[in-house]
């Protein structure tokens, strides 16, 4: 049984340019497309629904070259900063969150963004301890190449003033060499790894919420890295597949795979592009850079706003050179995020 569409400005991107006026579906996948009287007259004993756009404009169904897909849902099910506006509603509503939670729970906020506000100051862990010590708190930047802690949760992740930061990553500290609670690129890796690992519930959770909401946006498949986030390889794969495939949430998911799980894939069986329909394999991902907004994308020249920062690499040039010739020993290419105008000239 189908349903038939018409009535409106309906785009095949078949053609540049190309438009029908009407679309002949079943089970939620396009069988034809043509002029509406033709379609209804061929499929008159299948269509139990006619649907008029009403004049509005269709499209068949985006495809998102580039996100974290259960990182996007993280921000839906856990307290979003993103659309605040200055430091002070990033505080409030972060001691607002902390009257909901259980004593001692980690408090983790997403998407924070200085550029939004009218002063850019970044956000300082006395700050957070100051309406908050009874939490550890984690505030992730909007491009999650930088996140701020508290005093309770560096304590907990036994990071002080004397930790060695690892390689392509920042400790922060302030004049006096104290820590500000900021972290960036993988100096995060310390923080995170004394946060309590997510039960497979929540991960299910956080994709199913971030696919529902792509759908409301029209977005129906994605390119997305999460593989070597939360648990590993075979726990976020599970989660794929349990969500779109065993819950019915049909979702067109291109995987990316991180390099630290590359081994991981291969211990599987799987490929480039192996997989199925719905869930499928793609480049190996690894990092050269971090971001503008953090000021960790290695540049040419000093920030002009940071005069005393390049940003910075994460590997060396000898480095990149290895991860390359391993995904093509293992027939992968390669996905190099690279936001600076250094690393493009190294890639």
């Amino acid at each position: 049984m189908g349903k038939l569409w018409f009535g409106g400005t309906i785009y095949t991107l078949q053609k540049e340019g190309e438009t029908v006026n009407a679309v002949y579906t079943e089970n939620g996948k396009i069988i034809k497309i043509g002029e509406s009287s033709i379609l209804e007259s061929q499929y008159r004993d299948s269509i139990v629904e006619c649907i008029d756009l009403k004049g509005k404009v269709m499209y068949p169904g985006f495809v998102d070259s580039h996100m974290h897909l259960i990182g996007h849902g993280e921000k839906l099910i856990r307290l979003d900063l993103s659309d605040l506006t200055s430091k002070e509603a990033v505080l409030n509503s972060v001691k607002r969150h902390a009257e909901h939670i259980k004593a001692g729970e980690w408090l983790i906020g997403e998407g924070w963004n200085e550029n939004l506000w009218e002063k850019p100051e970044i956000i300082h862990c006395d700050e957070l301890d100051h309406i908050i010590p009874e939490h550890p708190v984690i505030l992730k930047r909007t491009c999650r190449h930088a996140m701020v802690a508290n005093s309770l949760a560096l304590e907990l992740a036994y990071i002080t003033a004397q930790t060695d930061c690892p390689s392509g990553g920042v400790i922060d500290k302030d004049d006096k060499g104290s820590l500000t609670g900021l972290l960036k690129d993988n100096a995060q890796d310390l923080l995170l790894a004394a946060v309590p690992e997510v039960s497979e519930q929540y991960l299910a959770r956080a994709a199913a919420a971030a696919i529902k909401d792509l759908y409301k946006l029209g977005v129906t498949g994605s390119h997305t890295e999460d593989l070597n986030y939360y648990g590993g390889f075979k726990r976020t794969y599970q989660t794929f597949k349990k969500v779109i495939e065993e819950d019915g949430l049909k979702f067109r998911a291109h995987l990316l795979v991180h390099h630290e799980v590359i081994d991981d894939l291969v211990d599987a069986g799987e490929g480039y592009l192996s997989g199925n329909e719905w869930i499928e394999f793609g480049s190996m991902k690894f990092f050269a850079d971090g971001a503008l907004g953090g000021r960790t994308a290695l540049l040419s020249h000093p920030y002009h706003d940071d005069p005393e920062t390049e940003g910075m690499a994460i590997f060396s040039q000898d480095q990149l050179n290895g991860l390359v010739k391993k995904a093509r020993e293992l027939g992968l290419p390669v996905a190099i995020h690279a936001i600076g105008d250094r690393p493009l000239k190294w890639c």
